[in-house]
């Protein structure tokens, strides 16, 4: 899927990539908006996020997996 692509590939830009998902009305795309944003390192943005939707590590699968 879309995650498995994003930790075999890295000539993308992330930023902009987590943007777009993190306005997709399904769940799993926000989550991997957060993911694209925490693993920039852009904390603040992930964790709003989550906060948003009420998502918890286990719910977006990323508890624990760092790019």
């Amino acid at each position: 899927g879309l995650r498995a692509s994003i930790d075999a590939y890295d000539n993308f830009d992330n930023i902009s990539l987590a943007q777009q998902l993190e306005k997709h009305q399904l769940m799993e795309f926000r989550c991997i908006a957060a993911y694209l944003y925490k693993g920039n390192n852009w904390w603040a943005q992930s964790v709003e996020l989550c906060k948003k939707d009420h998502l918890y590590k286990e719910q977006c699968g990323s508890g624990g997996s760092d790019r």
